[in-house]
């Protein structure tokens, strides 16, 4: 994955586009542009890290259309939506799908432009990481028998081993050597331990 964090810069109006790029490069910001959700889709690497600025009005492939199809994506840039036009429900609208923030562009300001590019890269870091967690405990979980995933769930309800064993029709003895190998397998050592590998694999 890319360490530099990129603004990726998609509006089908070249002036505004030239416009805007450059306002971010002042910001001291590297930036890509696009003329179109296309030529950005085209390209678009999912190991690039960054945010993403899009117009909300585009032919074609519109900016919440472009933000559905990142939506989509395992990991993608957060999103600043801009419209040269005043639009509540719109805006609410690409809000509610995790847009960061939403500008007008005649009164677009440096200061509010770096605020939020700063907030999408702290939101880009984060889901990296999760991202990596997940991907890290996902190949340790795929590593795992049926019969050791079977016990992961009541453990985690605080179930005892010998409720455990008369759930699944097991010996304690069984349900004790399984819970040692799942433990061993997925490098933890406690219920705390099984409790966080289980967040980060999104089934807790």
């Amino acid at each position: 994955m890319s360490d530099k964090p990129t603004v990726f810069i998609v509006d089908d109006d070249r002036a505004f586009l030239d416009s805007l790029s450059a306002m971010v490069a002042s910001l001291q910001f590297s930036s890509k542009a696009f003329a179109s959700a296309q030529q950005y889709l085209d390209q678009f690497d999912p190991g690039a890290s960054g945010c993403a600025i899009i117009d909300l009005r585009m032919p074609k492939v519109s900016g919440l259309k472009l933000q559905a199809v990142l939506l989509e994506k395992p990991i993608a840039p957060p999103i600043i939506m801009i419209s040269a036009h005043a639009d509540v429900v719109t805006a609410v609208r690409a809000m509610r799908q995790g847009a960061v923030d939403f500008f007008q562009k005649h009164s677009l300001e440096p200061l509010e432009l770096r605020q939020a590019i700063e907030r999408a890269f702290e939101r880009d870091t984060a889901q990296r990481k999760r991202y990596t967690r997940r991907n890290a405990a996902r190949i340790k979980y795929d590593a795992l028998t049926e019969a050791e995933r079977e016990i992961i769930a009541p453990l985690l309800d605080d179930q005892k081993n010998q409720v455990i064993a008369t759930r699944l029709g097991i010996s304690r003895r069984a349900v004790e050597e399984r819970r040692a190998r799942m433990t061993r397998k997925l490098g933890v050592s406690s219920i705390v331990g099984l409790a966080r590998f289980a967040a980060d694999l999104g089934i807790l």
